[in-house]
């Protein structure tokens, strides 16, 4: 059984049974494998952009025998499926919020993909406004903290129509702001200390530029704290 990290395995736990799954950005391909092995995924495509990342991902395949399962593509994002693939279910993880956009926004390639499972590093109200804007509902939502890291997961499934979110569900997260679970309130706690530094270098520059993105950033900071503690 392949061993793979705490974040994926909790991607992967949103598949749907079975589902036949592209997994965009793959890496070493582990995800897919993992799917694969634990009956999460029934096929999977495993794809990324970059020569030395594909070879990784062909050589993990190949060692743990699922090339018949696992067909791994060389090519930018989802431009490398095809309609017969059938992919029912996609992933895109460890890249930004708005690259991940970019790559949904080739819809010709979703096909009759009804989950979208995405995880971004940062900007993940691009994620959700994209969701949102496309008739993807959110149905879940966790935060990851490993290696001293934190990740968001987000779960689109496509509906007909999509209620339209607050300013506030597409920055925090509709259901991640209902629960306000210990790692979402450690999460903000980071974001704000991250801020809080950043405004001291803006202050030290002393220019007016600086002045003012420091004073947005204090907004920011103070609506950050409405959420935690209001």
């Amino acid at each position: 059984m392949i061993p793979i990290s705490q974040r994926l395995q909790m991607i992967a736990s949103y598949l749907p049974p079975h589902t036949r799954m592209a997994d965009i950005g793959t890496d070493h391909a582990y995800l897919p494998c993992f799917a694969i092995q634990n009956g999460f995924a029934s096929y999977a495509v495993a794809s990324d952009v970059v020569v030395g990342p594909y070879e990784s991902a062909r050589q993990t395949v190949a060692d743990y025998q699922l090339t018949q399962k696992v067909d791994v593509r060389l090519g930018s994002g989802i431009q490398t499926l095809r309609a017969e693939d059938k992919i029912e279910t996609i992933t895109i993880s460890g890249m930004g919020g708005k690259l991940i956009t970019d790559i949904l926004n080739d819809t010709e390639h979703l096909f009759a993909v009804e989950t979208l499972i995405l995880q971004p590093n940062m900007g993940a109200h691009f994620v959700r406004t994209w969701l949102q804007m496309h008739n993807f509902m959110i149905t879940a939502e966790t935060i990851v903290h490993e290696n001293e890291k934190f990740y968001e997961i987000i779960v689109g499934k496509k509906q007909a129509t999509v209620a339209p979110l607050s300013s506030a569900e597409l920055q925090f997260g509709p259901h991640l702001l209902r629960e306000k679970s210990a790692e979402f309130q450690a999460f903000w706690q980071q974001e704000i200390a991250k801020r809080q530094y950043q405004i001291a270098q803006m202050q030290a520059s002393g220019s007016q530029a600086a002045q003012l993105k420091a004073s947005e950033m204090q907004a920011e900071i103070e609506k950050i704290e409405v959420v935690l503690h209001g």
